[in-house]
């Protein structure tokens, strides 16, 4: 059954006992609702602290801010550097991420 096509497995195939085809996926990805596809965790909707992008790489996520930004040691934070944060006598804060690896729980 597995033999042809990978079953109509995307990706890995087994035959259970009673239940026929099986299908599974490498780490970082997941069946999809026909059960038979994979498709890639987007980690960086679930991780959500990153202030201004988020880049995945596999299992890890990776906060960055934009030119004109820099980020705050929480690795999350990115505030301005910019002359109208000099002005204020500080950073201005951006709410949602320069430079920061996190392996993600669970994975």
């Amino acid at each position: 059954m597995c033999l042809v096509a990978r079953g109509g497995c995307s990706h890995q195939c087994t035959v259970a006992p009673g239940q026929g085809v099986v299908c599974s996926c490498p780490p970082a990805q997941y069946l999809n609702s026909s059960n038979r596809t994979c498709e890639a965790v987007d980690y960086c909707t679930s991780h959500r602290r990153c202030s201004q992008l988020c880049e995945q790489y596999k299992t890890t996520v990776k906060c960055s801010c934009q030119p004109g930004w820099r980020l705050d040691p929480d690795g999350d934070t990115c505030h301005s550097t910019g002359r109208l944060a000099a002005a204020r006598g500080g950073g201005g804060t951006e709410v949602r991420g320069q430079q920061r690896t996190e392996e993600v729980e669970g994975e």
